[in-house]
Order: structure tokens, then C-alpha cells, then sequence
């Protein structure tokens, strides 16, 4: 019965809904990572951190207040509070995590004192042991408003983040939309906030941006009642210089709802997030279990890619050890079959560092050593090309 309903979903998500394009993208059906509490006000906006993921969630004992929680993608249920003195200031909310794809960097949002008012967006670094004292952006980033949702590209050449021009509180059982902004850094700042255009922008509001690493693909969250009465999730490709109109996800992860359709009265999609090698997506979706609001985390994986209209094969395995490394570090990884591949290794920035390997190999296991002794200290990144697919393996050298 179950499946007889989701397949009604589909149906519905397909035909009734006015037209609209539907992304090339094909997501895989989503399973459970969390659900984010059984009391009212509850939400999340989950970003990953390698095999882990940051949300932040009520926390209803006493004052309630918003917290930045941290858990595992197979750590079903458990989760932790993220550790710092500077996250668990009492009457301060952190909302809106986003985990730089480098790792070492921590964006969120706060009405913690000394900002310009609202929710201002924060940056805290990673030392090695723990975060550091957050930073705020500043203007023209942040405002009297509420900025939310901060999102960068792996060189972290922009931001990408939504302003609420509302007096927005915590708790107030309402969607956080609002429009969407990019800011580029440029001499070590934050320069001008320009307003997306309307493809991303809708008049109704707009939120939780999710730029790719490569920064040509934004995902978000919009109410466009023409389509339909919910909050879905969109993305919309960088094209000719100009985002191009905006694709619908398909039902994988628009309709989350659980059925029969009497326990859950919702399906808003609250926020999405691409990772590293963007092929999972960790989406939060609302819902109305009982008369209470639940935040339901979920990850979906991507089966076909835009450009490939045919199953997308399994990813390759790639890793490393020692990792982190003071040197040198090997790189292990294995073909199905034998065919050309490539292995390089890219700095922060994105810029290439070494090709370790060109060419076509072997059916089976192989390992590669990367020697980065006159290398700095630092993030880097060992990207693997080889039968169709690619991999991604972040790498830390420490001296």
C-alpha cells in the first residue's frame, strides 16, 4: 500500500502540477538520516563535513534557543552538540550552518551581541584542535535584516546567502524565505551584494542556497505558487554568463512526504545541500506529524548526471593514508576495468598542483605516493577521473 501511494505522489508530482522543467538531474529515492525533534518550531539546514553533517535544531529545555548540532550520515539518531565556547552562549541562537568544502572554515548565522542588527552571518575558523572566535562579515553582507544561509564554492571566491527583510523571530512556526544574494571577495572583503535575477528570485521568496564546488550549479528553496502550494527545491545552472531558468527536482526529493497522506500534511522542502563531488544531496523536508512540526533530514544520491543520460556507475573508492600527512602520503584506489584515468592533485583555490598520473591502467587495485614535502602546509584535494565517473578525496598536509 505504501508504494501504491508514493507512485499516486509521483503521478500527481508529474501530471497535475502545471508546466515546469523538470531537472536532467535524476536523484535516487532518499532515505532517513534524522529526524530533528517531535515538538513545534523545530527546523534544520544540514550541510556536509566529509561522512559527517552539521543542522541546527530547538533545543526545548528552559529558554528555548537554536544550537548547531553535528551527527553522522550512519549514525542514525545520534548526534552531538557542536563543541566551542563560542556556540553555547546562553540567549544566543546559531542557525543556518554551512562547513566550507575545504573543511577548516564555519559559516552561520547569529543575533549573537555587537552585530548590526537581526541575524548576522558569521565565519569561524578551524585551528586544528577547535573553532575559533566567529568573525562577522560585516557590511555590505550583513544588515539590519536577517541574512541566513551562507554557501561558498570551493575557492571561496563568493558568497551565496539570503536576506529576510522581516522582523523574523525564532520559533514563530513561519518558513524562513527571502531573496537571494551573491557577494564576491575581492582584496580580502566582501564587496558589493548583488541580487540574483529572477530565475532564482521568486516573488513569493527564495532561500537556502547551495552552490556547487565548482560554482556553476545553484541549488535552493522556492515558493512559486504557480507550480504548486509548496516550498520545493530547485536548481538552476550558470549559463552564458546568466543563471538559467530554474529546473524542479524530481519527486525523489520534492514530495517527501510520508503516506497515507492523513499523518503527514506537509512536504515543504526547508533546505538542500550538494556535496564535494556532487553526488548525494542531504535534504530537510517539513512536515505535520499529529499536530506537531518534525524537520525530516534526508540524503538522496544522484543515479543519472545532466550530461549522461545513463545510469551513473558506482562511484569510484578513493583514499588515503596517512591522512592527514606531514610528506608523503599514498593514494589507494581501484578500477572495474581497465581504462584511461587520471589522477591530479588541486590546491585550496582549485588550481592544479601535479598530475600523479596520466594514462590508461589495469582491471583492480592500485596505489599512488604523493610527495608534497616542498609543498606549504594546507588543504588539498586528489581528484580521480577514470571509467566515466570521478572521485574526490580531500587531502590535509600539516608539518
Amino acid at each position: 500500500m505504501n508504494t501504491l501511494y508514493r507512485l499516486l505522489a509521483a503521478f500527481l508530482f508529474v501530471v497535475i502540477l502545471p508546466p515546469m522543467v523538470i531537472a536532467q538531474e535524476e536523484w535516487g529515492p532518499t532515505q532517513y538520516v534524522q529526524i530533528v525533534g517531535a515538538c513545534s518550531y523545530n527546523t534544520s539546514n544540514p550541510c556536509f563535513r566529509d561522512s559527517l553533517f552539521c543542522y541546527h535544531e530547538n533545543i526545548p529545555f528552559g529558554e528555548e534557543h537554536y544550537r548547531i548540532m553535528i551527527s553522522s550520515l550512519d549514525g542514525y539518531g545520534e548526534s552531538e552538540l557542536l563543541e566551542g565556547e563560542y556556540f553555547d552562549i546562553e540567549g544566543v541562537n546559531y542557525l543556518s550552518p554551512f562547513v566550507a568544502y575545504a573543511g577548516n572554515k564555519l559559516y552561520f548565522s547569529s543575533d549573537m551581541s555587537g552585530g548590526y542588527g537581526g541575524f548576522d552571518i558569521y565565519v569561524s575558523v578551524w585551528d586544528g584542535q577547535q573553532w575559533g572566535i566567529p568573525s562577522n562579515l560585516g557590511q555590505p553582507v550583513n544588515t539590519e535584516s536577517n541574512e541566513f544561509g551562507a554557501s561558498l564554492p570551493l575557492n571561496e571566491s563568493e558568497l551565496y546567502f539570503f536576506r529576510n527583510n522581516d522582523n523574523w523571530a525564532p520559533f514563530s512556526e513561519s518558513f524562513v524565505l527571502g531573496i537571494v544574494y551573491k557577494s564576491d571577495y575581492i582584496d580580502g572583503n566582501w564587496g558589493n551584494v548583488v541580487e540574483l535575477p529572477s530565475q532564482v528570485n521568486s516573488e513569493f521568496g527564495s532561500g537556502e542556497p547551495s552552490i556547487s564546488p565548482s560554482g556553476d550549479k545553484l541549488y535552493f528553496c522556492s515558493y512559486r505558487p504557480e507550480i504548486a502550494e509548496h516550498i520545493f527545491a530547485y536548481v538552476s545552472y550558470f549559463e552564458e554568463n546568466n543563471w538559467a531558468e530554474p529546473e524542479l527536482l524530481n519527486h525523489n526529493i520534492n514530495f517527501l512526504i510520508d503516506w497515507p497522506p492523513w499523518s503527514y500534511d506537509d512536504g515543504d522542502v526547508l533546505s538542500i545541500s550538494i556535496d564535494l563531488d556532487c553526488s548525494s544531496l542531504i535534504i530537510t523536508h517539513y512536515a505535520v506529524y499529529e499536530g506537531f512540526l518534525e524537520g525530516h533530514i534526508r540524503i538522496s544520491h544522484l543515479t543519472v548526471d545532466i550530461d549522461d543520460p545513463s545510469p551513473m556507475p558506482k562511484a569510484i573508492e578513493l583514499s588515503a593514508y596517512p591522512n592527514p600527512f606531514n610528506a608523503r602520503t599514498t593514494i589507494n584506489f581501484s578500477l572495474a576495468k581497465q581504462s584511461p584515468m587520471e589522477l591530479s592533485i588541486y590546491d585550496i583555490a582549485g588550481r592544479l598542483v601535479e598530475t600523479l598520473h596520466r594514462g590508461e591502467l589495469r582491471a583492480g587495485p592500485h596505489c599512488l605516493t604523493w610527495n608534497a614535502a616542498n609543498l606549504p602546509s594546507g588543504v588539498y584535494f586528489a581528484r580521480l577521473s577514470a571509467e566515466d565517473n570521478s572521485s574526490i578525496k580531500k587531502l590535509a598536509l600539516i608539518k
